[in-house]
């Protein structure tokens, strides 16, 4: 992506979903090959911040609007 056409990929996925932390999330957990997700926190602020987007992750059932204007980068090396 080039840097304006990101910016504006990100704003439409945020008016859309409200929070792209919560989005990534339940991205990665739709996927019925992914068991978990390892999230990190150093602080207390992340941790806090990781918790409020699982919370918000669990809302988010369509991904609808997400995948049609995301760009698809299939890898196939070892397919």
């Amino acid at each position: 992506y080039e840097k304006d056409e990101l910016s504006e990929i990100l704003t439409a996925l945020n008016n859309e979903y409200d929070n792209l932390h919560g989005l990534a999330l339940a991205y990665n957990l739709q996927h019925k090959v992914v068991a978990s997700t390892v999230i990190g926190a150093r602080t207390k602020e992340q941790l806090l911040d990781n918790l409020n987007a699982y919370e918000a992750s669990k809302q988010i059932k369509d991904f609808t609007f997400a995948e049609q204007i995301l760009k698809k980068d299939l890898y196939t090396e070892h397919r």
